[in-house]
């Protein structure tokens, strides 16, 4: 159909750039962009990054804070140096063993502070280092007092060429001689290691004795055996009276002034052995002859009577006095890398006290 005479007809469109303006806006584009870019970038560095400012001193703070929690419970310290330091703690992991652990830094600007524990690869806990150190505090600890045992040497004896008997011992009769030793000024202790007596075979041999230390009261020997050694009669001198000696090679350690018996006992009912003692005039100062007829319920000395006998041993001293080093403290100071950041300083005390290593 046609339209209608004097009727306008609109013609229909669409919005859309003109060339001009989508020229104007490709230039705007970049423009845009490298604004939001910028912005970008100020508002990345605005946030703390942990290697910088303030942040690189709380980095370098924690670092050294875990350091020093570790260290001062160290039961050991096996090196020591100004960039270096390790160490030993209880076991933290429960595998029952110490662990080991070590700190140290390279000595390069820019290079980390490291943390290895038990010989695992090595953890950064300050991720840019300037400088780091370690200083140490040590002091020297008395030692206990101590001593050590000597040569060997004679803590007493008797001998005698004149008025000699004999003395049967059997299963009631013993005999001995009651002693103390002589000994240095300063000494500690002390301990029988062999002793001798001239004995020889009683009948037919067929008997057994027992040779004892006892420890002694008012000349007397006691009750108390503190070692003891036995043998055959067979393993006696058939016929001659001669020296036999005894090791003893578990004998206790006595305090200077205790005195001591040499007893020697029948451990059967037939003869043991021939003992030979002075019989008259008896010199010996410090020890004494002494018996028994009742098997040890009873003893007796005589006046002017002794056994012809020697006892060696070994004699303590004290050492000379003695100290160790100890590690007290450890000084440390750390500064990473970051413009304005400050050094860090502390020091820790080591609780348990181990010893410092050689320098």
């Amino acid at each position: 159909m046609n339209p209608r005479p004097g009727t306008i007809r609109r013609r229909e469109s669409t919005a859309a750039f003109t060339l001009v303006e989508l020229l104007v806006a490709l230039g705007v584009l970049p423009l845009l962009l490298l604004g939001l870019a910028s912005a970008v970038l100020v508002a990345r560095h605005a946030v703390p990054d942990g290697k910088r400012g303030p942040s690189a001193t709380l980095s370098a703070g924690r670092a050294l804070e875990q350091l020093a929690a570790e260290l001062q419970y160290a039961n050991s310290v096996s090196l020591t140096s100004p960039a270096e330091i390790v160490f030993t703690t209880e076991d933290r992991n429960g595998d029952g063993a110490s662990e080991t652990i070590r700190y140290f830094w390279s000595g390069r600007p820019g290079d980390p502070l490291l943390r290895q524990a038990n010989g695992t690869a090595s953890v950064a806990v300050a991720p840019s280092v300037e400088t780091f150190r370690l200083d140490y505090t040590t002091r020297e600890q008395p030692l206990s007092a101590t001593s050590s045992e000597g040569a060997e040497r004679l803590l007493a004896s008797y001998t005698s060429s004149i008025n000699l008997g004999s003395f049967l011992v059997d299963a009631d009769h013993w005999c001995g001689q009651d002693f103390v030793p002589d000994l240095p000024s300063d000494a500690t202790a002390w301990r029988v290691t062999r002793v001798g007596f001239r004995t020889r075979v009683a009948g037919l041999a067929t008997g057994s004795l027992r040779v004892e230390l006892r420890a002694s009261a008012g000349h007397l020997p006691t009750m108390n055996v503190l070692a003891a050694v036995s043998l055959a009669e067979s393993s006696l001198p058939a016929v001659s009276y001669q020296w036999v000696e005894v090791p003893f090679s578990s004998a206790p350690q006595l305090p200077p002034g205790a005195r001591m018996s040499l007893i020697v006992k029948g451990l059967t009912s037939v003869e043991a052995c021939d003992i030979q003692y002075q019989l008259l005039s008896g010199s010996a100062a410090t020890s004494y002859f002494v018996r028994t007829a009742n098997a040890g319920a009873d003893w007796t000395t005589s006046a002017g009577q002794d056994m012809p006998f020697y006892v060696y041993g070994v004699v303590s001293t004290p050492n000379p006095p003695s100290s160790r080093r100890i590690l007290d403290s450890v000084q440390y100071s750390l500064r990473c890398t970051g413009a304005g950041s400050s050094t860090v300083r502390g020091s820790v005390r080591i609780l348990n006290q181990p010893a410092a290593p050689p320098t």
